[in-house]
């Protein structure tokens, strides 16, 4: 165990040199403590890394769904850059702020976009008819579940928007941020020239 926690561990190793010379010279530190606390350091460190690497798992998948036809694949990102990992737990810690009741919002018989956010074997999943809807028609997604959509008549998008209660304005806020940042990711990859 020593051995394999010493290899990725270079720093602790000098410390550990620069422990024992400072042991030798002013001979106050007994040797088998010096090297008991080499071990305990790597292996704190190991279990550090650990504990806050990416879970491979992790990931975050954005699909509409119609009523009439199948599920529509949109994006999709995993953890296995480092990137992509700190969207993903970005994205997830933003979404938890979000009340369970809040994080739906479709209307009856009517596509919608769903945000399927994958962290540490927990799930958060966002719904909106929003971005299929509005700027494509005279209307606005609203925090009322049902009909979900109104029309916006003479009054301004962003008007009606901010008269809404503060946590949907959250939620959508959310919503957006996580859509454009999964979607930028995932054309980013299809992109990039394979290797």
């Amino acid at each position: 165990m020593r051995e394999a926690l010493r290899e990725p561990h270079g720093q602790s190793l000098s410390l550990f040199r620069e422990l024992q010379f400072t042991q030798s010279t002013n001979n106050q530190i007994p040797m088998k403590i010096l090297r008991e606390l080499f071990i305990l350091s790597a292996a704190a460190a190991a279990l550090f890394t650990t504990a806050f690497a990416a879970d491979p798992k992790d990931s975050i998948t954005i699909a509409e769904f119609d009523p009439n036809s199948p599920m529509k694949a949109i994006a999709e990102i995993d953890a296995t850059s480092p990137e992509n990992a700190a969207i993903i737990s970005k994205a997830y810690s933003d979404a938890e702020k979000i009340k369970d009741e809040e994080r739906i919002h479709i209307g009856r018989n009517a596509s919608y976009i769903q945000i399927e956010i994958r962290f540490h074997g927990q799930t958060i999943t966002l719904s909106s008819l929003h971005p299929l809807y509005e700027g494509k028609l005279p209307v606005v997604a609203t925090a009322d579940l049902y009909p979900g959509l109104e029309s916006l008549g003479t009054r301004k998008l962003a008007d009606v928007i901010s008269a809404q209660p503060q946590s949907y304005r959250y939620f959508r806020e959310t919503f957006d941020s996580i859509y454009s940042t999964t979607k930028k990711a995932a054309d980013s990859k299809q992109s990039s020239p394979a290797k």
